[in-house]
């Protein structure tokens, strides 16, 4: 993987912007603050979508803390662990692989 030169506007939304040497496919690291709009719970740190939904805070893990994350948990989201890194985090979103997330109410006369 190479490191690829940004444009002005992709330097707005990405961090950083990977090429494969093999096929030419381009690997995208989001911003930060992109990763907290969209469907599914995501790790802040490494952007990852593989995320489980934790029960209790683990004290061996870190915890990730900003201002949004705290938001969030004030409000009662559910913590997560991203299964990349390790970190834990509150995200009011569901996880990706989550059956209830795509259960769509159906309305019965």
């Amino acid at each position: 993987m190479n490191r690829v030169h940004r444009t002005l506007l992709q330097k707005c939304l990405y961090r950083k912007l990977y090429q494969c040497r093999g096929c030419g496919s381009i690997h995208r690291q989001q911003r930060t603050l992109l990763l907290w709009f969209g469907g599914s719970a995501k790790c802040p740190l490494c952007g990852g979508q593989r995320v489980t939904r934790a029960i209790k805070r683990e004290p061996g893990l870190v915890l990730y803390w900003n201002p949004i994350n705290l938001a969030q948990a004030l409000i009662g989201a559910k913590l997560f662990t991203c299964s990349r890194c390790g970190l834990q985090f509150y995200d009011r979103r569901a996880a990706a692989d989550d059956p209830a997330a795509n259960h769509r109410a159906t309305m019965v006369y």
